[in-house]
């Protein structure tokens, strides 16, 4: 069997040059998934390892199903305390506008987009949501996507909406972790997470590439005069609160990871936007192998999983 730069657990990631993973079974039995075998995408979750293929289908069906119900109608892994709010018409308006324009730009990034209908994306209660500190969050594991609505800001909630709607549309995978046949998450974008640990791989870089793909977004397609208007406001009326813009020491770390990528390789890259879009692509497909040749041409061996571990 190929070994490759993956082999974060000896039996469970294996990367080769052949363009997939090798998986062990429960009976350490490995079976080769070929990438193009997991883009076939009629629901988010590419491929569910360790599943018996009854199982999958179930599974499967199921969180489609059970992500387009309403809330108070979907299991959410015991989240029963989160309070749907009701969307006004200005915001009903730019969810739908944000959806029917994130198929073209996910295509751009070689991804391959599923439907997303609106009701899907709910808007909490961010003043009784007390327990959460983060703007939104997505949980692939129930395909929930969460927004926690910030009052009288149309900007800074469309700026939500559309990085939860990037993990969405992003590669993913599940895996099966226990007897009862649960799912947990495996992949999502370059995120990597163990089941035999529950370790993540990569958190920061996959967060960072998520914020500058919003903002490249709203770049290209939220571009009207005003629009641009209340962006510059919302993030000088940030700055002047002291508050910390969405995950900018990660996006920091990785721009300078990308620029020092594009120093020592510009034999190969014209820019670090060339950088960027080697890492959006495999955010978007699941290739991992590039990364993984990059970060040994760089940094040398074992990089791969140095970085990986980066919080």
């Amino acid at each position: 069997m190929p070994k490759g730069e993956l082999n974060f657990e000896e039996g469970k990631i294996i990367d080769t040059t052949s363009g997939g993973e090798w998986v062990a079974n429960k009976d350490r039995v490995f079976e080769f998934i070929k990438i193009e075998d997991l883009e076939k995408r009629e629901n988010v979750c590419s491929k569910i390892f360790n599943a018996a293929p009854y199982q999958e289908e179930n599974i499967l069906k199921f969180l489609k199903e059970n992500s387009e119900k309403p809330l108070s109608e979907q299991w959410l892994l015991g989240k029963t305390e989160l309070i749907e709010v009701e969307k006004s018409q200005e915001e009903l308006s730019m969810i739908e506008d944000v959806i029917s324009k994130m198929d073209e730009f996910i295509k751009k990034y070689k991804g391959s987009p599923v439907h997303l209908k609106q009701e899907q994306v709910h808007f909490l209660d961010s003043e009784k949501e007390t327990k959460r500190k983060e703007a939104g969050f997505y949980a692939p594991q129930v395909q929930f996507i969460g927004i926690m609505r910030e009052k009288n800001s149309l900007s800074e909630n469309t700026h939500r909406v559309i990085h939860e709607v990037l993990h969405f549309q992003s590669f993913q995978t599940l895996q099966i972790s226990d007897k009862k046949g649960r799912a947990i998450p495996r992949r999502l974008g370059l995120e990597i997470i163990s089941d035999k640990t529950g370790k993540d791989y990569f958190t920061f870089i996959n967060e960072a590439i998520t914020e500058i793909l919003t903002e490249k977004f709203e770049e290209a397609f939220l571009n009207s005069p005003i629009q641009i208007q209340k962006r510059k406001e919302r993030r000088q009326n940030d700055k002047d609160k002291g508050i910390v813009m969405g995950y900018e020491g990660e996006v920091r770390i990785f721009k300078e990871i990308l620029e020092e990528i594009y120093n020592r390789n510009q034999d190969r890259f014209l820019s670090t936007e060339d950088v960027f879009n080697v890492f959006a692509e495999s955010y978007m497909t699941g290739e991992l192998l590039e990364i993984a040749r990059i970060f040994k041409k760089t940094y040398g061996k074992k990089s791969f999983r140095k970085i990986g571990e980066i919080k």
